[in-house]
């Protein structure tokens, strides 16, 4: 299923209203958190399946809601594929 821009900024408002993202801190940037450093890859390249399992596994581990909010979006931007011409 392909998501545009649109749809990706819906969803990920909608989320960020459900866990009330808004009384939390902003995201960190990844040179401030090196310990998270690596999540962008692991979202880019973990197969459906088992991203789930690593990103439960991280939160146990510490991670919040607005890093991981954060890389998720940067992961995005990367994955981003040029518009087609029309």
């Amino acid at each position: 299923m392909s998501v545009n821009r649109r749809t990706f900024l819906k969803r990920a408002t909608a989320t960020a209203v459900a866990f009330g993202a808004a009384r939390l801190a902003p995201a960190t940037t990844t040179q401030a958190l090196p310990a998270h450093a690596d999540l962008v890859p692991l979202l880019i390249e973990t197969e459906r399946d088992r991203l789930l399992e690593r990103l439960v596994g991280r939160i146990r581990n510490g991670l919040d809601f607005p890093t991981l909010l954060g890389r998720r979006v940067a992961a995005a931007a990367k994955r981003r594929a040029p518009h087609r011409r029309l």
